[in-house]
């Protein structure tokens, strides 16, 4: 790939901060050019007030409002290229953006499903290019398919030697039905070795679900992290283990963030999403599809070896591949 391909272009990157990703993205952008400003792309809201933004998002959209007002007003004099958001901006912003960058290409790329970000098929007619990683959301919006990105952590270097710790691990926020999930593969493979990181925002959220969710009270509390942790040790995990469990949300049929990592990693995984059967890395020796309601592991498919990929698939899920689909493909 061309190491200079956005060349002295201007960025707005307004990209919802998950585990990094926000950082390692600009970071990318710039090496390939870019001249790049951050922001977040959410307005800083707290536990509780994500909590009530489930129930109604009258309230974080006047706060967003106010957040990206303060963003446009620092800018004013930049001439950017680009405008690119991976969350849902109110219609009002959008306008605003749009009327004071008006030569910029506004880009919406969505790494969650339409079902779960809310009202955002009303701003599609506000982007210039609308972009999902879930396929089954751009045959029905008539918008750009293109899966998600692995970061040059999780490359795994020829002939790597790496001790295998765990046969299954898992890393992840614990949302949905991912505890009971883990929970039933526990039980199924018990004399597998494990690790499993099942990330909650805070202790309000913990309580929260303790309340509602009656699989919450029959685990106990230090089970859960409240403490996230780094993407470098996420990879180490990984590198550490045989295979890696991947649980999307039920919502969810595009492919989560850690299934295209696992293809840097050269890592075999397991996944309740029928639907990687569909792309053009699928390898039945590599990946295990479960039922999400009745998890089986076989053996044969833990002892099995990873099978190498094509040079072309690991170009084109890697970070570089994604920005390229993303800023320069027309």
């Amino acid at each position: 790939m061309n190491e200079h391909i956005l060349e002295g272009k201007r960025i707005l990157l307004l990209y919802a901060r998950f585990f990094g990703y926000d950082v390692l993205v600009k970071e990318k952008l710039e090496a390939l050019g870019a001249h790049v400003d951050l922001f977040d792309a959410r307005a800083n809201i707290n536990s509780f007030e994500k909590a009530i933004r489930k129930i109604n998002a009258k309230y974080y959209f006047k706060k967003q409002r106010r957040f990206h007002e303060n963003i446009r007003k620092m800018n004013a004099d930049v001439k950017y290229d680009f405008i690119f958001s991976n969350d849902v901006l109110d219609v009002e912003i959008l306008k605003q953006y749009r009327n004071t960058y008006s030569s910029a290409t506004m880009v919406l790329y969505m790494d969650d499903s339409v079902k779960n970000m809310r009202e955002v098929e009303n701003t599609f007619k506000y982007y210039d290019r609308v972009l999902t990683f879930d396929k089954k959301d751009s045959e029905t919006y008539h918008i750009l398919f293109r899966p998600l990105f692995y970061v040059d952590l999780f490359n795994k270097p020829k002939n790597c030697a790496c001790e295998e710790k765990y046969d299954i691990s898992f890393v992840g926020t614990c949302h949905s039905d991912r505890l009971s999930i883990i929970k039933k593969i526990q039980n199924c493979c018990a004399n597998y070795r494990y690790y499993f990181f099942c990330y909650m925002q805070s202790w309000f959220m913990y309580y929260y679900h303790y309340l509602l969710e009656k699989e919450y009270r029959n685990v106990k509390k230090d089970f859960f992290r409240f403490k996230s942790i780094s993407m470098k040790d996420v990879a180490k995990i990984m590198q550490m283990s045989k295979c890696v469990l991947d649980i999307q949300h039920p919502n969810q049929t595009g492919l989560t963030m850690r299934t295209i990592e696992t293809i840097g990693a050269k890592r075999k995984l397991i996944t309740t999403n029928p639907d990687v059967r569909n792309y053009d890395f699928y390898n039945e020796k590599n990946i295990l599809i479960i039922d999400r309601n009745n998890p089986i592991i076989s053996d044969s498919f833990l002892e099995g070896v990873f099978q190498p990929l094509e040079k072309e698939l690991y170009e084109k899920y890697s970070l570089s591949g994604w920005i390229k689909d993303v800023f320069v493909k027309e």
